[in-house]
């Protein structure tokens, strides 16, 4: 039995993903503003209008070297090189059995091309890295748990609290309805933990305990946002609305006068509360939401977000008027589902 998952495992080790996953040839999409057409490998191929774009489509061998190709309209003529670099099944083999990576040295399996080459009217190729299209969908979410945000929050019958946190998340979807102006709905979830005073503190004075009680405070704030957004290449800034549900939890403990003996320390750690109890208070709220974005590349933009909350849809003393507010430092991860035309 040793013996034959010993024999698997050496297998698996010259197993490589690009070799099997990846064919020997590989599709490209061309798209331009205008029609023309494409001579490739002596091959002459033609646009076809397709939504708003002329496409043309063609299969080229993989390969180390460059993609050559000459592109035309009715007054422009460009010979257009593209190159090669290592696909994607070619870095899943750091996530397998990364012996494949050497494997697939000597195989021209590991290597594509951009499979989305879009021209303007003057046969100029778009950075592909920042490039999006109308009825684009994509995916977005923040890095998990690391949520850096500043939040303001006044509970009623409670002072106003300022607290920073780390802990939260974020999730949803961009969707491009034109090719640089986007909506995106957004839900969020953030963790607070404002502090908690220590209730084994000894009174040195009078040898007692303080007669007001001790306090541990928290709050979860939950919002779903509905944004508008422009987008200029690496840059992208969005307004709309949010609504937003916080959690407020104030848990008391105290102790009774003398209840430590004076020769105790200032500190023991033997005792316990006698008096406990616990006030919990949701309210939802109505707000806006301002964003605005850098990408640093096609998946990952590094933005700050600024929710004000300005209505209280629930308030016993009939104040609807109240604001609170968090900003957030976002790591966003956006990767694509759809792709438009």
């Amino acid at each position: 039995m040793v013996k034959c998952l010993v024999l698997v495992f050496i297998c698996c080790m010259f197993v490589s993903c690009a070799s099997i996953m990846n064919g020997e040839w590989t599709s490209v999409s061309v798209y331009t503003e205008q029609p023309a057409k494409a001579i490739v490998r002596g091959d002459t191929l033609r646009t076809q209008l397709l939504s708003d774009a002329n496409v043309l489509s063609f299969s080229v061998p993989r390969s180390n070297k460059s993609l050559q190709f000459v592109l035309q309209s009715d007054s422009l003529h460009k010979t257009v090189n593209i190159p090669s670099k290592f696909s994607q099944n070619y870095y899943l083999n750091i996530l397998c059995f990364w012996p494949g990576l050497f494997v697939d040295l000597s195989s021209p399996k590991r290597y594509t091309y951009n499979n989305k080459l879009t021209f303007d009217e003057n046969l100029n190729l778009y950075d592909g890295r920042f490039t999006t299209r109308k009825g684009d969908l994509n995916l977005y979410f923040s890095l998990p748990f690391i949520y850096p945000s500043l939040n303001t929050i006044k509970p009623e019958k409670y002072s106003r609290v300022t607290q920073g946190s780390v802990v939260g998340l974020s999730v949803g979807f961009d969707y491009y309805y034109k090719k640089d102006k986007f909506v995106n709905l957004t839900g969020t979830m953030t963790s607070s933990h404002i502090g908690e005073d220590d209730y084994y503190y000894y009174d040195n004075e009078d040898n007692r305990w303080p007669d007001e009680p001790c306090v541990d405070d928290r709050f979860n704030m939950y919002s779903l946002c509905v944004s508008h957004n422009h987008r200029l290449k690496r840059l992208s800034f969005g307004y709309g609305l949010s609504y937003n549900y916080t959690i407020y939890r104030k848990d008391s403990y105290s102790m009774p006068p003398n209840y430590m003996k004076p020769e105790l320390r200032a500190y023991n750690y033997n005792a316990s509360p006698n008096i406990y109890s616990r006030q919990r208070y949701e309210y939802p709220t109505l707000g806006l939401v301002f964003n605005g974005y850098c990408y640093v590349s096609r998946n990952f933009s590094v933005g700050l977000v600024y929710k004000p909350s300005l209505l209280r849809l629930k308030s016993h003393s009939g104040n609807t008027f109240n604001y609170e507010h968090q900003i957030t430092l976002d790591f966003a991860f956006r990767f694509n589902l759809l792709s438009g035309k």
